[in-house]
C-alpha cells in the first residue's frame, strides 16, 4: 500500500474531482481481511479520532497514514468481470436517465392497465345482483328434480325479495340450459297476468352469464394480464442498460414484486 500511495500522493491534484478505483488482488483472504479491518473505521470514529488527536495522538497517526490522497478510501468486493455488461459503460449519465424515465412510464402505464383490468372485472360482481331498483332473477341454490312449472315460478317471482326460493331460476335454467330453448330467454308470462310483460328468463340469463365470467373468466383474464405486465418488465429490464447482471436481475425483481402486490391488494380491495 505504501508503494502505492507514495507516486499518487504526488499526482494527486485537488482540483480534479473525478472518481477513480484501483482494483487490487490479493494472495489469500487473509490479506482481504487486513484491509476490511485496516478501513473499518466509520465517519464519526474519523471525526472524533481527528478532533482529539492530542488525546490519541499514536491512533490519530496511523488513522492519517491511511488516506490515500488526502481522502478516506472506501474498500469494497470487486464486481466479477463477467457480471459486468461492458457493453452498457458507454451510455452517458443523460441517456441512462432519459431511459429509466422512458421505463418508469412504460411500467406505470401496465401497473395502471393492470389494476383497471383487475377491478373491471372484480367490478362485474356488481352485475349479478342488478342495479339498484332492478327487479332481479335468483337461482334457488337446490332446484326441485322434477323442474318448476310456470305458474309456480310465476307466483314465486311476485313475492318479495326476502321471501322468494329462486324458483324463477330453476324455471328458466331448466328451459335454457337444460333443454337448450334459448328462445325462452324472451318469453313473458302475459298468459298469468295480462299486466305483467316482464322477460323474467332474459333477466336471469344476463345474470347468469355474467356470473359465469367473473367466476370462470377473470382469473384467466388477470392471469393473461400478469404474463403481459410480467414479459414488459422482462424486457425492459435490459433497454435500461444496467452495468451489471445483478442490477438488471434486481431492477425486474423489484418490478414484479411491485406488481405482485399491487394485485394482492386490489383482489383485498375489491
Amino acid at each position: 500500500m505504501e508503494q502505492m500511495r507514495e507516486p499518487e500522493q504526488a499526482d494527486f491534484d485537488p482540483e480534479k474531482q473525478s472518481i477513480v478505483y484501483t482494483f487490487i488482488t490479493f494472495r489469500s483472504m487473509d490479506g482481504v481481511e487486513m484491509i476490511e479491518e485496516a478501513y473499518r473505521y466509520s465517519y464519526c470514529e474519523r471525526f472524533w479520532l481527528h478532533a482529539c488527536q492530542c488525546i490519541c495522538r499514536e491512533k490519530h497517526a496511523r488513522l492519517k497514514s491511511r488516506y490515500i490522497g488526502g481522502r478516506w478510501p472506501a474498500p469494497e468486493p470487486a464486481i466479477l468481470p463477467e457480471n459486468i455488461l461492458w457493453q452498457n459503460m458507454a451510455y452517458s449519465r443523460a441517456n441512462l436517465a432519459c431511459r429509466r424515465l422512458l421505463v418508469a412510464l412504460v411500467i406505470i402505464a401496465a401497473l395502471i392497465l393492470s389494476f383497471w383490468a383487475i377491478t373491471t372485472v372484480q367490478g362485474l360482481k356488481n352485475e349479478t345482483t342488478g342495479k339498484p331498483g332492478e327487479e332481479t332473477v335468483k337461482l334457488a341454490p337446490k332446484c326441485p328434480p322434477a323442474g318448476v312449472a310456470r305458474q309456480t315460478a310465476f307466483d314465486d317471482q311476485q313475492l318479495p325479495p326476502a321471501l322468494q326460493q329462486g324458483l324463477m331460476g330453476c324455471y328458466c335454467f331448466d328451459r335454457i340450459v337444460k333443454q337448450g330453448d334459448v328462445l325462452a330467454s324472451s318469453t313473458t308470462f302475459i298468459d298469468i297476468d295480462a299486466t305483467n310483460s316482464k322477460p323474467y328468463c332474459e333477466t336471469w340469463l344476463r345474470g347468469w352469464l355474467v356470473e359465469r365470467l367473473v367466476k370462470y373468466g377473470a382469473p384467466a383474464m388477470i392471469a393473461v394480464i400478469n404474463v403481459i405486465v410480467s414479459a414488459i418488465f422482462k424486457y425492459t429490464a435490459p433497454f435500461e442498460k444496467q452495468f451489471t447482471m445483478n442490477d438488471e436481475t434486481s431492477s425486474t425483481f423489484a418490478k414484479l414484486t411491485v406488481l405482485q402486490f399491487l394485485n394482492i391488494a386490489v383482489l383485498l380491495l375489491v
